[in-house]
């Protein structure tokens, strides 16, 4: 992943390679007499490298956290060469190389921005039904960590809980996350069930979509969490059951009010 962030932001990596070099020399280049900048700089550097590398995984977007600091590195080298002001014994650092590989990284990264967000769209059998269903004014809440069915299904999420972590203390990327029998409630954050009231008396969602019922052995049943339990039991109806997950709609009329318990 490391080799691949590299690559894909050469830029800013040769900027930032040619930048350090030139801090080596006191006497001259764009850091001469602003040392406590540079030290500023390699020491944010440093605390990135140590945010994105210490949890072991090396997930794409933990790198997004170095890429400022890459900026502010290069930014010196390419105002430079960009003014006219420096030649580069290196060419792609020049400004006609430079500004095309900018322009060829930016039109890389929108290709592959738009075929991402054309695979988070895919169909799915909860998306193709509210499509079909719903208008497109409803409003959506999704039990689990599918916040792509927002996207699939086209509708507004009803309340500022798209992934449920909060509500479940699910904890991500451990296998523990998905053994039925390892409780995590005591990793719910602290006042998140009552955020979620306050949304749900605001306004209820339209549609309910329980994803965590479409798995084989639930690792967050609704029976576990009395409020949520409540509100689908005394203001929703089951309209159909999809390999994704079941999906509630809001009876006509008022809801009652429901008795709120902290799971």
């Amino acid at each position: 992943m490391t080799a691949l962030f590299a690559g894909a932001c050469g830029l800013l990596v040769l900027g930032t390679i040619t930048a350090v070099k030139d801090a080596s020399k006191k006497d001259s280049g764009p850091w001469r007499d602003k040392h406590a900048e540079l030290w500023t700089l390699i020491l944010l550097f440093v605390a990135a490298v140590i945010g994105l590398s210490e949890p072991g995984r090396f997930y794409p977007h933990y790198y997004i956290q170095a890429v400022p600091i890459l900026c502010l590195f290069s930014a010196p080298i390419y105002a430079s060469a960009w003014s006219g002001k420096r030649v580069y014994s290196f060419w792609p650092l020049n400004s006609k190389p430079s500004r095309i590989w900018l322009a060829l990284t930016a039109l890389a990264f929108f290709i592959s921005h738009a075929i991402g967000v054309k695979q988070a769209c895919g169909d799915s059998p909860v998306g193709e039904y509210l499509l079909s269903h719903s208008r497109s004014t409803d409003t959506l809440f999704v039990w689990g960590q599918s916040a792509n069915l927002y996207l699939d299904a086209q509708r507004r999420a009803a309340t500022r809980y798209i992934a449920t972590f909060p509500l479940t203390g699910y904890i991500f990327g451990s296998p523990l996350s998905w053994d039925p029998s390892f409780d995590t409630t005591d990793r719910i954050v602290p006042g998140a069930w009552e955020k979620l009231k306050s949304d749900f008396t605001r306004a209820l969602p339209d549609y309910i979509v329980d994803c965590d019922a479409a798995r084989t052995v639930p690792r967050y049943p609704l029976s576990r969490f009395p409020y949520l339990k409540a509100i689908v039991e005394n203001c929703y109806e089951l309209q159909l059951r999809t390999v994704g997950g079941d999906i509630y709609r809001r009876k006509p009329g008022l809801c009652p009010q429901v008795a709120y318990a902290v799971p």
